[in-house]
């Protein structure tokens, strides 16, 4: 039975270890990818403002973002018992500047400060957006609500 008054929470945390599996499947390194992030302390920040890449307090450890991960699992599994839906990220598509590189062709504006956004438009960006899904999907599971900012 749900709590009263609770349907839905934002389920933030171990998002980056998405992205890890995700941006590692179009050929960036690990240091390409946690360069990127911004420290623990600054992720929220870097979440809700979309300012990756600005090289605050990183790079991000991996031991941090699979324990995120982990975390995330544990709080998905109390949500669920409770009857919560924990509403999940989807790509937004922010990513890292060097996979602009790596994807020559594809339309992807740079901040100049590690971080490119796609166009929504380009193919690159729905298959990476696949990939993501199935990412968040296996390793979390589904309540079939997701987030973008």
């Amino acid at each position: 039975m749900a709590l009263a008054g609770i349907n839905n929470v934002l389920a933030m945390t171990g998002q980056e270890e998405i992205a890890y599996k995700v941006f590692t499947k179009f050929g960036l390194n690990d240091t390409e990818i946690r360069s990127w992030f911004n420290g623990p302390a600054l992720l929220a920040w870097s979440r809700g403002q979309n300012e990756y890449g600005a090289g605050l307090a990183g790079p991000l450890p991996r031991s941090w973002m699979k324990e995120q991960w982990a975390l995330q699992r544990q709080i998905l599994t109390r949500y669920r018992s409770l009857g919560i839906v924990g509403q999940l990220p989807g790509f937004q598509g922010n990513a890292p500047e060097a996979l602009k590189l790596k994807l020559k062709s594809s339309n992807m504006t740079s901040n100049g400060q590690g971080t490119a956004w796609m166009d929504s438009l380009d193919p690159v960006f729905g298959q990476i957006a696949d990939e993501w899904m199935k990412q968040l999907i296996a390793d979390f599971g589904t309540d079939h609500w997701y987030q973008l900012d």
